[in-house]
């Protein structure tokens, strides 16, 4: 029993080592460019071993969309829960939350694009990414349902929200990874967010 005990920390530490070198090599170089070799020598890792805990390179890109989801998600609750009732307030809150890491959010956006084309040639990863994307969004809708409710919205807009915000939001920093305009980013989101998420004119 000790010695399975001791095996989950290091599968912990050598699934994250994958990932880590996964994401920067992903974001740096792209994802069709990136090898699982490349993954493997960034890691100091085998090929065995990357095997053993993701089926393929698609596989990992899930996991770290997973892994992003649950940060900016995380983010975003914890903005809410900190206004203590107040509607301006979270949704200020909720403004700062998505430039928390402006960086990080850019280079997701490229990488996630081009994960997305490719899903969109291949049905089998698109179904795969399709059901990521709906445990996002449903993530999403209960973490703004009290912005919804203290602010009287329509209750049947919520389902629509999460996927607005994530499409304005991803269109965004991908638009800002070519201009590097962080202002007009800011003031978008800044403007259309809060109509979005208010009552219905």
């Amino acid at each position: 029993m000790a010695d399975l005990a001791k095996g989950a920390p290091t599968r912990t530490r050598t699934v994250a080592s994958i990932m880590s070198a996964g994401w920067d090599l992903f974001a740096n170089k792209g994802f069709h460019a990136t090898s699982i070799d490349q993954i493997c020598s960034a890691a100091a890792l085998s090929r065995g071993t990357f095997y053993l805990h993701f089926k393929n390179k698609e596989a990992l890109f899930l996991a770290l969309f997973e892994q992003h989801a649950e940060r900016e998600v995380a983010r975003i609750e914890s903005a809410i829960t900190s206004s203590a009732g107040d509607v301006d307030a979270a949704l200020l809150s909720t403004l700062e939350s998505l430039f928390a890491n402006s960086d990080e959010s850019r280079r997701w956006a490229m990488v996630s694009t081009e994960f997305t084309l490719a899903a969109a040639r291949d049905p089998a990863l698109a179904e795969r990414l399709t059901t990521f994307e709906d445990a996002l969004a449903a993530r999403l809708e209960t973490a703004l349902a009290p912005i919804l409710e203290r602010s009287g919205a329509d209750a049947a807009r919520a389902a629509l929200l999460p996927t607005f915000i994530v499409a304005l939001h991803e269109g965004l920093m991908l638009q800002q990874a070519v201009t590097r305009d962080r202002s007009l980013t800011r003031a978008v989101l800044t403007e259309f967010l809060p109509q979005a998420l208010g009552p219905r004119q």
